[in-house]
């Protein structure tokens, strides 16, 4: 599933020019996927969740089993992030709420 996040910055949407970047029509994007809205105190924790999506500890049938911490927590040092103990429970209440969407889905096949 594409997801598409409308992140506003400075008043501006970043959309059309971020699916430019890859090639993509935003006009096509908008009319195939809702919008994801992000409110402006949770965009930090989205930015360090996408940023941390290599981390995956895959198991030997390629079904995730969760992060890979010490890469978490190297990443989020390395972006500087003062509030630590914060964005770390964001990411891992993000990696529980993937884990348990991506197990539902797979009771659903």
């Amino acid at each position: 599933m594409v997801a598409r996040a409308l992140v506003a910055r400075r008043g501006r949407d970043e959309t059309a020019e971020a699916a430019a970047a890859f090639g993509l029509d935003a006009g096509r994007i908008a009319e195939s996927e809702p919008a994801l809205e992000i409110w402006p105190e949770n965009v930090a924790a989205v930015q360090m969740w996408l940023a941390v999506q290599t981390q995956w500890r895959i198991d030997p049938a390629g079904q995730p089993t969760g992060l890979n911490y010490a890469g978490v927590a190297a990443a989020i040092e390395m972006a500087g992030i003062r509030d630590r103990a914060r964005m770390w429970e964001a990411i891992c209440l993000m990696e529980r709420e993937t884990l348990l969407a991506l197990s539902r889905e797979g009771r659903s096949r």
